[in-house]
């Protein structure tokens, strides 16, 4: 679930649309009391049994992103994932304006599992790298690809559009890893700061990536929550 200002946007990965369990995101903004204004989908030929979408969500004002971590972006390939970017109309619909893959064509990286949105940045996470996307004018562009740490699988990305901290997990260490990256003054990210889990560990960030910062929603005071998209939002 993500929220901006007095709109959430809610996940359902689950939720049947032109495809079985293809995914859907439901907006819902508040004026006295929520009420649903949008449901982002895919549609047609585009709509991928099955492919994740609405796994993870982010929003900013006027701009939606939900990811399709299973999402097949090839005809041999499963599972690469994308993360489609949606903009809000003047009559606050959403529109698909732009879908986003990983900068590697490898198989099995569920690109868009896990994400972060702010300052017109996002930083997505696949299996090898973290990849940073810049919204222009024209649409979103790859701003830089993040290598991941060696004999890591990278499993989330967070940012406040400054500094971004990416989480890792390995089969030869117990524990999760968060790294931490900087963005320079001419724009670049690097490494700054890398922090081990302790003996407990970090149950978000090692098993399934949940590094949050900006652009998403926990427990966040405000209006009363919407209702139920079922156990899956």
């Amino acid at each position: 679930m993500a929220l901006a200002g007095t709109r959430i946007l809610v996940g359902a990965p689950g939720a049947d649309g032109d495809a079985p369990n293809a995914g859907a995101a439901y907006v819902y903004d508040f004026a006295g009391s929520w009420s649903e204004t949008s449901r982002l989908a895919r549609h047609g030929d585009d709509a991928d049994a099955s492919a994740g979408f609405g796994g993870d969500v982010a929003l900013t004002p006027g701009h939606a992103l939900v990811g399709a971590a299973n999402e097949a972006t090839g005809p041999d390939v499963t599972s690469t994932g994308a993360v489609h970017a949606f903009a809000d109309d003047a009559l606050g619909e959403f529109a698909p304006v732009h879908s986003l893959t990983a900068s590697t064509s490898e198989d099995v990286f569920t690109f868009g599992r896990r994400f972060g949105l702010a300052d017109g940045r996002l930083v997505a996470s696949h299996g090898a790298a973290t990849d940073v996307y810049r919204r222009d004018p024209g649409g979103w562009s790859l701003e830089q690809a993040i290598p991941g740490p060696a004999s890591r699988t990278v499993t989330g990305a967070s940012t406040d559009g400054t500094r971004a901290v990416v989480t890792s997990r390995s089969s030869l260490a117990p524990h999760g890893v968060a790294h931490g990256y900087g963005r320079g003054p001419g724009g670049a990210w690097a490494p700054d700061q890398a922090a081990e889990a302790g003996p407990l560990g970090f149950p978000s960030a090692g098993q399934d990536g949940r590094a949050r910062k900006s652009g998403h929603c926990g427990a966040a005071p405000g209006p009363p929550g919407p209702p139920q998209q079922g156990s899956d939002g």
